[in-house]
């Protein structure tokens, strides 16, 4: 009797240890793939003009971004704080990461 609880111990721990193990492994669904054209380089055009992906990723959360069109499929966003003329744009890394987007080409 008391192997039979012991196997029945080991296997309710194994069991909440697994369940607990998984809660902090990132999830696929979770994660953001950047899409081929950021990767290769191209620009957003935004109201007329390009804007280039930078190896600068901010780390911003929700409530401190605004969506302010899509592009290629891709959400763009600005920080709420952000006033005209714009100088950042931002496209979603991964979870509270964002790649910045300037406008001048001259510094790639």
């Amino acid at each position: 009797m008391k192997n039979k609880l012991l196997v029945i111990l080991i296997l309710f721990l194994s069991f909440i240890y697994l369940s607990c193990s998984s809660l902090n492994k990132k999830e696929a669904w979770n994660s953001i793939k950047e899409a081929e054209w950021i990767r290769k380089g191209e620009p957003i055009i935004f109201e007329g003009e390009n804007w280039y992906p930078r190896d600068i990723i901010e780390n911003l959360i929700e409530d401190e971004v605004i969506k302010i069109c899509t592009y290629k499929e891709t959400d763009v966003y600005i920080e709420k704080t952000e006033v005209r003329p714009l100088n950042r744009l931002y496209t979603k890394f991964e979870n509270h990461k964002y790649r910045l987007f300037e406008k001048n080409d001259q510094n790639r």
